[in-house]
């Protein structure tokens, strides 16, 4: 399940990497219409792709389907739920009732994957910690893209990508280890190039 499809990127790679189903949901028809016109794979024509133009945590609610894989896709409508208050429609996405939803829909080895470019670090920490209560504290693995040693609440993460996993993550976690490119936040100094741009320490995984 894809949540924020959007115009079909990450549909796109799960077909590329042989997803046999793909459940696309996306809230605003004009992009879904967009990525059908436009999109240079045709993603939504894929027969293995079922589109639905709902929101997230409704679909959630709804479907009684269970997945390998959950994504939050860059959720992020710009569109405020009202105009005397400014709390956007995803914002219903990241509440602990929400993430509890997504995990009854995992399979027993499902992983959830939340990406995006998060402004403030306080939001990365709220975020981490509604995962640690809802999956258990210490499951979520947290990759920052550039490495980051520690996220402080007041730190100003704007332009970093960061991306969460939940659920089944022990695969994950021994990979990382294994791998020399990626280490876990606990084992990895900080990058000692001038602009920070070593490869081996592009990534940080851990709390």
């Amino acid at each position: 399940m894809i949540i924020g499809a959007g115009s079909g990127n990450d549909v796109s790679r799960a077909l590329q990497w042989g997803a046999e189903h793909v459940d696309a949901v996306e809230i605003d028809p004009a992009i879904y219409r967009l990525g059908t016109r436009y999109h240079p794979d045709h993603p939504y024509q894929d027969p293995r792709v079922e589109i639905h133009n709902d929101d997230g945590r409704n679909f959630l609610r709804a479907t009684d389907r269970k997945y390998d894989l959950i994504i939050y896709a860059l959720v992020d409508s710009l569109v405020l739920h009202s105009g005397y208050s400014n709390i956007r429609l995803e914002s219903y996405l990241f509440t602990q009732q929400t993430f509890a939803d997504v995990k009854r829909h995992l399979k027993p080895d499902g992983t959830f994957v939340v990406y995006n470019y998060f402004r403030q670090g306080w939001l990365i920490s709220r975020l981490q910690k509604s995962l640690d209560e809802v999956f258990g504290a210490g499951n979520p693995v947290c990759i920052t893209l550039p490495y980051r040693k520690v996220i402080e609440p007041e730190e100003n993460t704007a332009g970093d990508f960061t991306v969460f996993f939940s659920g089944n993550t022990s695969n994950l976690r021994q990979a990382f280890t294994q791998q020399e490119y990626f280490l876990r936040n606990d084992q990895a100094p900080a990058p000692t190039s001038p602009n920070g741009s070593n490869p081996k320490y592009l990534a940080g995984v851990g709390r």
